[in-house]
């Protein structure tokens, strides 16, 4: 299988070689033994010839080792946060059972008076939070099922074209029937154990006071909730504000009405002065097409992760001990003008630059400043490699992105591709009309002059800019979901403590309104406590938030983990989520009849 097990782009590299094998080894053989008759067999024949030759052996049934590493991370953070979640999710369980068991605290004392045992009400309240967690977990799977197609948009494909398998197998929901199960007995067994341990003679004495202790446990459940809620209220705001950031990045070159086109006529035997007619073709064909400005041949789509490094020799440079390399790309004359890249000094390409006269290529700010930053840099010579044929520098232009928008711009040469053409490149056709409704004009086009070579992966390069940010899309995606998720629990848990401190604070606020309180008296002091918890949950869970957010520092892009912004505003959205989950008990307590309230207990 070509390319199958291979970086994109590395078989086109002039400095190495690649082969990809895929094999069936012997029972009794492990891929140490392989790895090891590898090595020797390639310090034979091949060692003459190639410069270190090494062989990668590795577990085929996995996929491209490269992927595996590239999501490796994405993933393991993926599931750290989803563990914060489903913390977050018992905390919440663990709160609303707190004050469900505190509301039932008179029925219980009941029973244990009647004779009821500890364990016997464990035992119940245990079963009650588990059949909830149970039912709560299936319809969880049945989400799971529906959102895996999400899942699958959100992660990028391979370059290779390698599609991830994300189906719900039997390992799948074992796993979260596990979680759910130990969700349920994590959130289910505090309450049970501390509603169980009232003395029923007491709370049947005196009903005012019950639930206190299970008030203070409650409040404890919602700080930690609150500080959760900053954590990934804080990660989801430095997610956005990187995707904010991409987004606003100047790559050098203009994105807007433009329609990119991958070629790959050497596989259809396209070589030498027949591959250089072809392409010709293509750009004169395309460049005539109604609303199309203008077309142009690039050996690699820009920002299409996609990489060519080519180790320069540049006479006269002194040598300090390092290898000196740049980027490379193969181009036509109207590449330049085409991407709005502007030659700043010398000369552009032209249609003269044949394999008939000398090499000339152009060379970029970047490499100006690394390599010749003393003497006029147009006439010098450069030469690839280990090659002896000189390529003199004609021209200048201004810097670009080349494979990655993160990235900052590196030494970059741009030679012509009559002198170096390649099997396989890029047309990218500047349009006055919408790039995409070019699209079936395009394809009959390029089918017109050979329909042995499709025309594959057209794209605008706005879309092949949104592809080389799709981690940063699905991370603030993931997470902000995530986020607003907790957020809510949060709320919920807030909301359901407040609730419970109305109902059993209902005779007071009866006998502080029959004796002349206003709505506002009653109101300050329950959302002042509410303040209070979410002042306490936000100072518990800032130095944890500064700490873990560090992890995600290699993912950012344009803002650090402490930035005050985003601190300040996940703070404030957490301070007036609590807030208004506050307000609605607050307000429901300044509806009560105080008659009805003396009367009730």
């Amino acid at each position: 299988l070509p390319n199958a097990n291979m970086p994109p782009g590395m078989m086109e590299m002039p400095n190495g070689w690649w082969v990809s094998l895929m094999g069936r080894i012997k029972p009794n053989s492990t891929p140490t033994q392989l790895q090891a008759i590898l090595d020797v067999a390639l310090q034979a024949e091949p060692g003459k010839a190639i410069i270190n030759p090494a062989a990668i052996v590795f577990d085929g049934r996995d996929g491209p080792v490269w992927d595996r590493a590239g999501y490796r991370s994405e993933l393991k953070l993926l599931l750290a946060v989803v563990t914060v979640v489903l913390l977050a999710a018992c905390i919440n369980i663990a709160g609303l059972l707190l004050a469900r068991g505190a509301a039932r605290q008179s029925e219980l004392s009941l029973r244990g008076a009647l004779g009821a045992s500890r364990q016997r009400l464990v035992r119940q309240l245990l079963t009650e939070s588990m059949l909830l967690s149970l039912l709560g977990g299936g319809l969880g799977i049945v989400i799971a099922y529906w959102g895996r197609i999400a899942v699958s948009r959100c992660l990028a494909a391979s370059p290779d074209g390698v599609n991830y398998d994300i189906n719900l197998d039997l390992k799948v929901l074992s796993f979260a029937l596990l979680a759910t199960f130990i969700t349920a007995i994590l959130a289910g067994l505090f309450p049970a154990i501390k509603t169980s341990r009232a003395d029923p003679q007491n709370n049947l004495k005196d009903r005012g006071s019950v639930g206190v202790s299970h008030l203070r446990a409650g409040q404890i459940l919602v700080v930690t909730q609150i500080a959760l809620s900053l954590l990934l209220v804080t990660g989801a705001g430095l997610f956005l504000r990187t995707l904010v950031n991409l987004k606003r990045v100047d790559p050098g070159f203009a994105l807007d009405h433009t329609l990119t086109l991958t070629l790959n006529p050497g596989d259809s035997g396209y070589q030498g002065s027949r591959l250089i007619a072809y392409y010709e073709n293509v750009q004169r064909a395309l460049a005539a097409i109604p609303g199309v400005r203008s077309a142009a041949l690039v050996s690699h789509p820009l920002l299409g992760s996609q990489l060519e490094d080519a180790a320069l020799s540049i006479p006269g440079l002194p040598a300090d001990g390092k290898a000196t390399a740049a980027h490379k790309l193969t181009v036509s004359e109207s590449f330049f003008s085409t991407m709005g890249i502007p030659i700043l000094e010398g000369r552009n390409l032209r249609t003269g630059d044949t394999g008939a006269e000398a090499r000339v290529l152009v060379v970029n700010q970047s490499f100006v400043r690394e390599f010749l930053p003393i003497g006029l840099p147009i006439g010098r010579m450069i030469r690839f490699g280990n090659d002896d044929t000189n390529w003199q520098v004609v021209g200048i232009c201004r810097d670009a992105k080349y494979n990655d928008i993160k990235q900052e711009v590196g030494p970059t040469v741009y030679v012509p591709f009559r002198q170096d053409p390649y099997g396989s490149s890029t047309i990218v056709m500047k349009t006055v009309l919408p790039p995409l409704s070019l699209v079936d004009a395009t394809i009959k086009t390029v089918d017109s002059i050979d329909s042995n070579v499709p025309a594959g992966g057209l794209a605008t390069e706005e879309q092949v800019r949104d592809q080389n940010i799709s981690s940063e899309r699905g991370y603030a995606a993931y997470y902000g979901s995530l986020a607003a998720f907790v957020l809510l629990l949060s709320c919920s848990g807030l909301y359901g403590l407040m609730a419970y401190n109305v109902a059993r604070r209902t005779s007071e606020f009866g006998i502080r309104m029959a004796i002349g309180a206003t709505p506002r008296q009653i109101i300050r002091p329950i959302l002042r406590n509410a303040l209070l918890l979410a002042g306490a949950g936000l100072a518990f869970g800032l130095p944890m938030t500064l700490v873990l957010t560090k992890v995600i520092g290699a993912s950012l892009y344009g803002v650090t983990v402490a930035d005050p912004t985003t601190l300040f505003g996940a703070g404030s959205l957490l301070v007036t989520a609590m807030f208004f989950a506050a307000w609605i008990p607050a307000r429901r307590a300044t509806k009560v009849d105080p008659m009805t309230a003396l009367r009730c207990d």
